[in-house]
């Protein structure tokens, strides 16, 4: 039923929502976009460094000027398996959270998250670890899944 508030003289309805209710939403909404966003670019940044640091290792592993011993061990092939392993789950990283940043593909910016908590795969996992558990518990939000599902 209508009631006429005294200060408005105008009718209005006692099962209407607040005025504010849905500018709280679009506040909360923002809040999470703007977080989400904000762990995409520090875990593209961790990622592009872990990119950078297996070519410089092998850059300094092949260098002319540094005396190595004969390896007959096999622990050169498996050193250099390991780093071309860590720059492809690291480029799978820089683009699962170019997803996430742009709100593009929930299951790629979930692995983006899980495969920065490896702290195999990561050289900066004192960083990685925490950053991927926070983007994996944001992302499991009911809001974060409807953010990426609006987006598409």
């Amino acid at each position: 039923m209508a009631e006429i508030h005294p200060d408005t003289d105008s009718p209005s309805s006692t099962a209407s929502p607040p005025a504010g209710g849905r500018r709280e939403d679009s506040l909360a909404e923002a809040k999470l976009k703007s977080t989400i966003r904000s762990i995409a670019v520090v875990l593209m940044a961790i990622a592009i460094f872990n990119l950078v640091f297996p070519v410089a290792v092998f850059m300094i592993s092949i260098s002319p000027g540094i005396e190595r011993p004969v390896d007959n061990s096999g622990f050169g092939a498996l050193m250099m398996l390991y780093l071309g392993l860590t720059f492809l789950l690291n480029v799978q990283i820089v683009l699962g959270a170019f997803r996430m940043l742009r709100l593009e593909n929930y299951k790629s910016a979930q692995w983006a998250a899980g495969l920065s908590c490896l702290p195999i795969i990561i050289p900066s996992c004192v960083v990685g670890i925490p950053l991927g558990i926070w983007a994996w518990r944001t992302l499991a939000s009911e809001e974060a899944m409807d953010l990426f599902a609006d987006e598409e």
